[in-house]
């Protein structure tokens, strides 16, 4: 056996190697673990979240078997993108970990994760806000100890007792118990702690108590944000989170992975607060200026065994805009979609292909700033066809970072999934049936 196998895994590499894995594996959630710090915390019970940091008990982690560290991962970073950490207010903390775990655990073992045993999914809870459920919750509450009961948290449905790992249908899910873990037969990433910072992980401070609301089910806590009376450092921190969301959105290798559930519930938070124009300008910014690279690796991690991306720059790499010149595209509209062309350009320094389409590709533009302001160039007028950009892409051997189509959605003509970040800016009537691929966003009326 070679040396290096028969050197235990501390905790701290294990999160580490957790958050590769969902990088690889559930790439939505590594973009988002990626932009939190992880820390040990000997003093907490399991793990939690603020929103900025990840904190976790190195012996529970170490006693966990490595899916069921993915899944915990997963749930704390679920809880972050979700905004609990800055939304629980005066209510009890505990009962309120309880309420967002109700309403998100489903979405993570839709999507393919191993929790921890004792995950809480009430079925009559799915789809609600947390906000909500924490009243049914306190409602049940008072209805039992109406009746005399004294576990105001048991029940069936699990309302606030650990559930061992039962789902929806009753049915019980391989997973483990923080109660009686241990590193014999544990699985991928167990073992005792190795010598790197194992006594500084296992000290702590005597002094120091656990400061959070708990964590009922042993999945991981969410706890209260940082600042929460610091108005501007909390506008500052949504922000970073959004222009974080989005990114991991983005990443081109979620396509098909991430659950639609998880999907509407992150462009919730993402649009309604925010201008359309600035939710186009993001997607360029996002998928053209920037993004994770295999090759060369990240530096940084090498040295501790860890192959992950590094950050490089994607200026040289084409926008491609298609705007829809159809028929059913009145005058005014493509009035705005020159418009929105013009602030693309002015606000990229590269060069970016423009085409008109209707049913076939009417003409192609290589534009840049000097060409401001954008005037319609574009002659059509016929039927929709969304495959024709497409195929000329392909035809000319051209794989762009990102697309983005101006159109009103009046076609049922899709090609296949291109494999790049593509962007669907639709004006007009929004309840049109999404495309089978990619982003929408819904703009502004003219």
């Amino acid at each position: 056996m070679p040396p290096s196998e028969l050197i235990s895994e501390s905790s701290a590499f294990l999160m580490r190697k957790a958050r590769t894995h969902l990088l690889l594996d559930h790439p939505f959630f590594g973009a988002l673990a990626m932009g939190l710090e992880i820390t040990a915390d000997p003093v907490c019970g399991s793990a939690w979240t603020d929103g900025r940091t990840i904190g976790y008990q190195p012996a529970y982690i170490r006693a966990l078997p490595f899916e069921s560290l993915k899944g915990l991962l997963a749930h704390l970073v679920l809880h972050t993108a979700l905004g609990h950490h800055a939304r629980r207010k005066d209510r009890d903390p505990s009962i309120w970990n309880m309420a967002c775990d109700h309403t998100m655990n489903w979405m993570l073992l839709e999507a393919g994760f191993r929790l921890p045993e004792g995950w809480l999914d009430d079925p009559a809870f799915r789809h609600l806000p947390a906000e909500t459920v924490y009243e049914r919750i306190l409602s049940r509450m008072d209805e039992r100890e109406g009746q005399g009961l004294s576990d105001p948290g048991s029940g069936e449905n699990g309302d606030g007792e650990e559930m061992e790992g039962k789902g929806a249908d009753g049915e019980k899910v391989a997973g483990d118990s923080h109660s009686h873990g241990s590193s014999a037969g544990s699985g991928e990433g167990a073992g005792d702690e190795g010598a790197e910072g194992s006594a500084e992980e296992e000290k702590g401070d005597p002094d120091i108590s656990d400061p959070g609301g708990g964590d009922p089910a042993g999945t991981g806590e969410v706890r209260d944000g940082q600042n929460p009376g610091d108005a501007s450092d909390g506008e500052a921190e949504a922000s970073a989170m959004e222009t974080l969301l989005a990114k991991a959105l983005l990443t081109r290798r979620d396509a098909g992975d991430l659950p639609a559930s998880i999907e509407r519930s992150i462009r919730e938070i993402l649009e309604p607060g925010m201008d359309w124009r600035m939710l186009l300008s993001r997607f360029v910014d996002q998928t053209a200026r920037s993004d994770y690279a295999w090759s060369p690796p990240n530096r940084r991690y090498l040295h501790q065994g860890l192959y992950l991306p590094s950050v490089r720059s994607e200026d040289a790499d084409r926008i491609v805009i298609v705007v829809d010149t159809s028929g059913s595209i009145s005058p005014g509209e493509l009035d705005m979609f020159c418009a929105e062309v013009s602030a693309i350009l002015s606000a990229f320094s590269g060069e970016i292909l423009v085409m008109g389409c209707d049913m076939a590709v009417g003409g192609v533009f290589r534009l840049t700033r000097s060409d401001l302001p954008m005037e319609p160039l574009f002659t059509g007028g016929g039927g929709t066809d969304f495959r024709a950009p497409f195929r000329w892409l392909e035809k000319e051997g051209l794989e762009p970072r990102c697309l983005i189509y101006l159109t009103d959605l009046a076609c049922e003509h899709y090609p296949e999934d291109p494999g790049f970040p593509v962007l669907w800016a639709v004006c007009g009537d929004d309840t049109k049936a999404r495309p089978p691929f990619g982003e929408c966003l819904a703009l502004g009326v003219v």
